[in-house]
């Protein structure tokens, strides 16, 4: 089975998490893979390396094919994505490079007969993504050029906003569009959703999270 159109790369014993200056955003995406199962809510652009290390302490297979039958997971990929399972030895790492833009659902089959469910979101380089881990955004700082699209992805259980409008923070200081942008506000971002805004107006955008703000919930966006 080919697996050239989707995957490229070998398994490698470390990765590096290099960022960018223009967007701000990794050219190459860390993923650890443990026995729990917190492998949702991740995003990468296509075309972009994403290196999964298997620190879980046992062996595991990455199953991407949609005709394995894995009891307690469901596997599908997008039109056009060719299937393939990669296996990954207790510590090492895979590196793999995904062409097409989609959602998978994958499995996580572990050499101890666990077995566990995935999601990957694969996005267009235009798309810039903020994690929101905890209480923090992930990148705190993002720089994009404009016209870009920064998408916010809750990976907590909990409610979190995305709030420029100075007239709704506790601290107007903690808002600001540049002249010219109309302040916005995500309203209540669940657990597991995302929030996307196509910024085109140069300049700084600095946002919060109405729920945490006081706890120091805030980033930035800056848009050259």
């Amino acid at each position: 089975m080919t697996t050239k159109n989707l995957v490229r790369g070998l398994v490698v014993a470390t990765a590096t998490m290099i960022a960018s200056s223009a967007i701000a955003t990794p050219f190459t995406y860390n993923v650890s893979i443990t026995a729990v199962n917190h492998l949702r809510g991740q995003s990468v652009e296509s075309t972009t390396p994403t290196v999964w290390k298997n620190t879980s302490g046992t062996d595991v297979e990455l199953i991407f094919d949609p005709s394995s039958t894995v009891v307690g997971a469901t596997i599908a990929i997008p039109a056009g994505a060719t299937p393939f399972t990669r296996s990954v030895a207790q510590g090492e790492s895979a590196a793999l490079v995904f062409e097409k833009t989609g959602l998978y659902r994958f499995a996580l089959s572990f050499a101890d007969g666990t077995v566990k469910s995935g999601e990957l979101a694969v996005v267009r380089p235009d798309i810039v993504n903020v994690d929101v881990i905890g209480i923090s955004f992930s990148p705190k700082e993002v720089r994009i050029k404009a016209g870009q699209t920064v998408r916010w992805i809750n990976t907590t259980t909990q409610i979190h906003t995305v709030t420029t409008d100075p007239a709704l923070a506790a601290n107007p200081a903690n808002a600001a569009v540049p002249t010219g942008a109309t302040p916005f506000h995500s309203g209540s971002i669940e657990g597991g959703a995302t929030f996307s805004m196509k910024l085109v107006v140069p300049g700084t955008y600095k946002y919060f999270c109405k729920p945490h703000e006081a706890m120091g919930h805030v980033g930035t966006v800056i848009v050259e």
